[in-house]
C-alpha cells in the first residue's frame, strides 16, 4: 500500500469519527431543548372502581371535620377494620357519629358502601339513619355520618347493673325491635348480627346498628354464609344450615 492510499483512509477515517461526534452533539442537544418526560406519581393501588366517585371526598377528611373523642363502647363491636368517632363539621359546627372503616381492600370498600345505602334506603324509628358518606383516599378509609343517638349500648347497661328493668319496659323493647326485624324483613333485608353491642339505647328505646354483615339480596335464595357475633348467632348459623 503506498503512501497516497494510506493517507485517504487516514483522511476518511477521520472524517466518519468527527461525523460521528457531530451527530452525538447534535443530538445532544435536540435532546436538551426537548420538555423532560413527566414522572408517574407513584401512588397506592386504588381498591375503588369508577361506582364510587360519587363519594369521593373533594378534600382530606381532617381538614373538614375535628374527632372530639372515640365511642369506646361501640367501636370495640365493629370489628377489626371500623370505629366509630364524635366528629364536628368545621365549617357548619354540626356533630356527627362518625363511623370510620379502613378500605385498604376492595371486599372492605363494597361492605362500607354497601351499609350505607342500605341505612340510607330505610326509614323506621328504630333502624339508625346515616345523614352522609364520604371516601377519603388519602388514608384510604371510608366515613359514614350519623346522629349522636348515644354512647351506651344495651350491653353497656346490662353491665352497669344499675338495677332490674320492669317486665312493662322489656316488653316495650321487645315490640320495637321486633317491628324494626319485620320492617327489615319486608324489604328483604336480613341483620345477620342481632346482639347487645348492637342495639343502643336512646331515651329508653332502642336503635338498631351495624349492618355491615346484612344480606339484601337475598330473596328466592337459601343462605349458608356463617356470619355473626358467637353465642348471639341465629341457631341456623350455628348448625352451618342453610337459611332464608
Amino acid at each position: 500500500m503506498d503512501a497516497q492510499q494510506s493517507e485517504g483512509k487516514l483522511r476518511s477515517l477521520s472524517e466518519s469519527q468527527c461525523f460521528a461526534k457531530s451527530r452525538s452533539a447534535l443530538i445532544s442537544r435536540i435532546r436538551s431543548s426537548l420538555p423532560l418526560p413527566q414522572q408517574p406519581v407513584e401512588t397506592k393501588d386504588t381498591p375503588l372502581s369508577d361506582i364510587y366517585n360519587e363519594y369521593l371526598a373533594v378534600i382530606p377528611i381532617h381538614q373538614m371535620y375535628t374527632t372530639e373523642r372515640s365511642i369506646a363502647s361501640v367501636s370495640a363491636t365493629q370489628g377489626a377494620f371500623s370505629s366509630i368517632k364524635v366528629a364536628k363539621e368545621t365549617s357548619t359546627g354540626h356533630t356527627y357519629a362518625m363511623k370510620v372503616t379502613s378500605i385498604a381492600e376492595e371486599d372492605l370498600v363494597k361492605i362500607a358502601v354497601k351499609e350505607y345505602e342500605t341505612l340510607k334506603g330505610l326509614s323506621h324509628p328504630n333502624i339508625v339513619h346515616p345523614s352522609h358518606f364520604l371516601i377519603d383516599t388519602s388514608q384510604w378509609k371510608a366515613y359514614m355520618f350519623m346522629p349522636v343517638l348515644c354512647e351506651k349500648t344495651f350491653s353497656d347497661l346490662a353491665a352497669e347493673d344499675s338495677g332490674s328493668i320492669s317486665e312493662l319496659h322489656v316488653q316495650s323493647l321487645a315490640y320495637e325491635l321486633f317491628s324494626a326485624l319485620l320492617y327489615l324483613h319486608t324489604k328483604h333485608i336480613i341483620h345477620r348480627d342481632i346482639n347487645p353491642h348492637n342495639i343502643l339505647c336512646t331515651d329508653g328505646h332502642p336503635t338498631l346498628i351495624d349492618f355491615q354483615t346484612c344480606s339484601t339480596d337475598h330473596q328466592g335464595k337459601w343462605l349458608m354464609s356463617y356470619v355473626g357475633t358467637g353465642g348471639f348467632a341465629a341457631p341456623e348459623m350455628r348448625s352451618r344450615a342453610v337459611y332464608s
